[in-house]
């Protein structure tokens, strides 16, 4: 059933064939994490930890595909709040669901207007997928994730003014810190 699911998000965000030349090990990973957390789902062992590991490949998703080609994909963020969706909306309470979609526009909104602030510093992308983070691990926890993130792109950033390889114009992939300060999440 979420495997269908994920299908048709697929189908709806774009040209199938598309998807599946370019992000074919993407979709396949993502195929089979559904099929898992669809088992998980029927044992009734679904948990916020199995939430957890969603995310998680999907940020490594996103940060692999961000360092390769300088883009955090509108399919691929499509794909991801409906596979949240499918996944997050039949299996909890309420008040878990809402804090998810709390969490994802609170960080759309203010990844937007730092986007803004910062006249293109902050790339619309970063707040897609700060948006994505917020719908899996909802508000409290994004914002850990979000300060770890800052704290590993401003060391990444420091390391290259010390190293005098930097300019104004010098850019670099967010979504790799968002992976890293989400797998420091789960670690402590």
């Amino acid at each position: 059933m979420l495997g269908l699911g994920v299908y048709t998000a697929v189908y709806w965000t774009g040209s199938l064939k598309g998807i599946l030349k370019e992000y074919k090990l993407y979709v396949s990973l993502g195929f089979l994490c559904a099929i898992t957390l669809t088992y998980l789902w029927k044992e009734g062992v679904f948990s916020a930890s199995c939430a957890n590991l969603l995310c998680t490949y999907w940020m490594f998703l996103f940060a692999v595909t961000d360092i390769k080609d300088k883009i955090i994909p509108n399919k691929l963020v499509l794909i991801s709040f409906f596979v949240a969706l499918l996944v997050f909306v039949p299996n909890f309470e309420i008040d878990f669901v809402v804090t998810r979609l709390i969490g994802a526009v609170f960080a759309f909104v203010v990844t937007t207007v730092a986007s803004f602030v910062s006249k293109g510093g902050i790339g619309m992308g970063d707040a897609k997928l700060m948006a994505v983070v917020g719908i899996f691990v909802g508000l409290t926890e994004l914002t850990e994730i979000f300060f770890w993130a800052l704290i590993f792109a401003i060391l990444y950033g420091l390391g290259f003014v010390f190293l005098k390889k930097v300019t104004n114009k010098t850019a670099f992939a967010f979504a790799p810190f968002v992976f890293l300060a989400l797998l420091v999440h789960l670690a402590i």
